[in-house]
């Protein structure tokens, strides 16, 4: 497996820290929204909050894998047409 350049590791270090800020600011959101008196569970919105974002990455790689199939399609037509 390939070692992380410390470039990378500042990157995903900036990147957790995004999404950790990001989760806070949506908490906050929802205990506004929130009753008054009424209990948070902070890891049932966390819970809720991580599968909308895996759901997403999950939408956005399946519509990447059908733009490189249908970019390699493209091109064996263009090599067909060449020869």
């Amino acid at each position: 497996m390939e070692e992380l350049s410390e470039e990378k590791i500042k990157k995903l270090d900036e990147q957790a820290k995004e999404l950790i800020e990001e989760f806070y600011s949506h908490l906050d959101s929802v205990k506004k929204l929130a009753n008054e008196g009424e209990v948070i569970d902070a890891r049932l919105v966390y819970e809720g909050w991580a599968i909308q974002k895996i759901a997403n990455l999950q939408v956005i790689i399946f519509d990447l894998v059908e733009k490189i199939h249908n970019l390699r399609i493209a091109v064996e037509l263009m090599n067909k047409e060449r020869k």
